[in-house]
């Protein structure tokens, strides 16, 4: 390499013609330099050359040299991550690595785990900054709470549709579940403002959930079939080039239908187990404390 100044070195590689080229140190030998007094001194005199194996080509990974293993999976089989898994553990069974050696999974790997890291992140203050808002919307912790249930509902029908359709939980399956949430958690909210509503207006507990859920189906299944036939082409029939996003597809088709029906179901009837036990709990509460009062004072 040469140096000039203020500039990074620059390295320049020579080769000799095909014809000049043997497999024979000699020629190396008889190679020939300029020194600074601008004399031609040939490279033995200044130099051994000596024959070793070397590789190529030198990679570093986190300050580390690494040698990068690459491979694809076949269509149909295992998952890419299952199936890097099984290497790995094969590997690391048979293979007995001395000290400062080892195995890893990395790059598209090590990416999608962090994708996953980062999306599950998301969607954990996704369902907190939407309790919050509820919180903040009907004043109170308990109505907001008995919303939220509805959203596991919607993961039996993520896992089942993955399941159905062959498709593995990734990426784009996470961020489209924070989508789902968005989406999915009106219905509950319909439902259990229209019976708060009534039960404001003097109605019973039961009627009020009987009206309020009478009331608010036609919006509610109005609104989520229309999403579910949007999304039956891109999970059933996905086009060139759409595949990809047939899991997104896929999510908010099976989540908006198994959540929509296990909501309409489940949603009343939690309302009405938790309204009576809070009603219980003060019930309680407000016996006990008549009960101590005497002794109190």
């Amino acid at each position: 390499y040469y140096r000039t100044p203020n500039i990074r070195q620059n390295t320049v590689l020579l080769r000799y013609d095909k014809d000049q080229r043997r497999d024979n140190n000699q020629d190396l030998d008889s190679t020939y330099l300029i020194n600074s007094s601008g004399k031609f001194v040939p490279l033995r005199s200044v130099a051994t050359i000596h024959d070793r194996k070397a590789p190529s080509l030198i990679v570093h990974d986190g300050m580390r040299r690494v040698v990068t293993i690459l491979g694809f999976y076949r269509r149909g089989g295992p998952p890419s991550m299952d199936l890097a898994m099984e290497v790995v553990q094969k590997a690391i069974a048979k293979v007995n690595f001395p000290p400062g050696y080892g195995i890893e999974v990395r790059g598209d790997m090590t990416q999608m785990s962090d994708s996953f890291r980062r999306l599950s992140w998301g969607l954990l203050l996704c369902v907190m900054f939407i309790y919050l808002m509820l919180v903040a919307q009907f004043r109170g912790w308990l109505l907001p709470f008995q919303m939220m249930l509805s959203l596991p509902l919607e993961m039996t029908g993520v896992f089942i549709g993955l399941a159905l359709m062959q498709q593995t939980f990734s990426s784009v399956s996470v961020m489209t579940v924070i989508l789902l949430t968005g989406m999915h958690i009106t219905t509950a909210i319909l439902m259990i403002d229209a019976i708060h509503e009534y039960k404001r207006q003097g109605l019973p507990k039961n009627d009020a959930i009987r009206r309020g859920c009478l009331e608010r189906i036609r919006p509610i299944l109005m609104t989520n079939i229309a999403s579910i036939l949007v999304m039956v082409p891109v999970s059933i029939f996905p086009q060139t080039g759409m595949d990809a996003y047939a899991p997104l597809g896929t999510v908010i088709l099976w989540g908006l239908f198994a959540g929509t029906i296990l909501t309409l179901m489940v949603i009343p009837v939690t309302h009405s187990l938790i309204t009576d036990l809070s009603e219980w709990i003060a019930t309680t509460l407000s016996q006990l404390s008549r009960k101590l009062s005497p002794h109190l004072d």
